[in-house]
C-alpha cells in the first residue's frame, strides 16, 4: 500500500470539507455545527488560494489526507473575506458576523517568518491513521521548504493534542512557544496552541 500526493483539484471540495471537519472537530464543530461541511465546501468553491495551497494524499485513488502550506510565494490571504461570503450562503448577516468573530478568537496567531514554510493545516482521515500518511505529508512539507530555500517548517497544534505533538516531535519539531487562548478554552476546553518548528537541512 503506497501513498501518492497530488495537487488539490476543484472537484475535491466536498471530500476536503469532510476531511477538515473530521480532523478538526473541536474547531469546526463549535464554530459551524451541523452546517460545517456545507459551509467549508462553499469556502473551497469560492477560494482559489485554498486549492492552490492544498496537497491531497491518496491511497488507491481514495483521498485519505491533506496538507495546506503557506510559503513565501503563497498568494495573499483572502480567508476572512471568502469565509464571510461562504457563511452568508448559510446564515443571516448577524449569524455570519458572529462566526467571523469567533474564528478570529479561536485561531492561532502565529507570526510566520519570511523565510519559513508554515503548515496551516494537516490531517488524515481517522479510518486511515497509523498508515504513515502523516509522515509522507510532513516529508512533503520539508521538500517544499528545501525547494523554496526556507530555513524552517513551522506549525501550530492544540496543547491538549498529545498524539499530534508526539508525532511532530518524532519528526524533529520542537515547541518554541505557547499561546494561551481564553476563548478557545471557554468554547472547546482546549488551553491554547503550541508553536512548533523544525529546521530544514539540505537546502538547495
Amino acid at each position: 500500500m503506497s501513498v501518492s500526493l497530488r495537487a488539490a483539484r476543484p472537484d475535491d471540495d466536498v471530500i476536503l470539507a469532510r476531511l477538515w471537519v473530521q480532523t478538526f472537530p473541536d474547531k469546526f464543530g463549535p464554530l459551524l455545527g451541523r452546517k460545517a461541511e456545507g459551509i467549508i465546501t462553499d469556502w473551497f468553491r469560492l477560494s482559489q488560494r485554498h486549492m492552490e495551497t492544498t496537497t491531497v494524499a491518496e491511497i488507491d485513488g481514495v483521498a485519505v489526507g491533506y496538507i495546506v502550506l503557506h510559503t513565501p510565494t503563497t498568494p495573499a490571504l483572502e480567508d476572512e473575506e471568502i469565509f464571510w461570503q461562504a457563511l452568508r450562503l448559510h446564515y443571516t448577516w448577524w449569524g455570519a458576523g458572529w462566526r467571523i468573530l469567533l474564528l478570529s478568537w479561536l485561531d492561532s496567531d502565529y507570526p510566520m517568518g519570511r523565510n519559513e514554510i508554515y503548515i496551516e493545516m494537516v490531517g488524515v482521515d481517522p479510518a486511515w491513521r497509523g498508515q504513515g500518511i502523516a509522515t509522507e505529508l510532513l516529508a512533503y512539507a520539508e521538500s517544499v521548504a528545501r525547494e523554496e530555500r526556507a530555513k524552517a517548517v513551522s506549525l501550530s497544534v492544540l496543547c491538549n493534542n498529545q498524539t499530534a505533538i508526539r508525532l511532530y516531535q518524532k519528526h524533529g519539531f520542537e515547541i518554541m512557544q505557547t499561546q494561551r487562548n481564553f476563548v478557545l478554552r471557554l468554547i472547546t476546553g482546549e488551553a491554547g496552541y503550541h508553536e512548533m518548528v523544525k529546521g530544514v537541512e539540505g537546502r538547495r
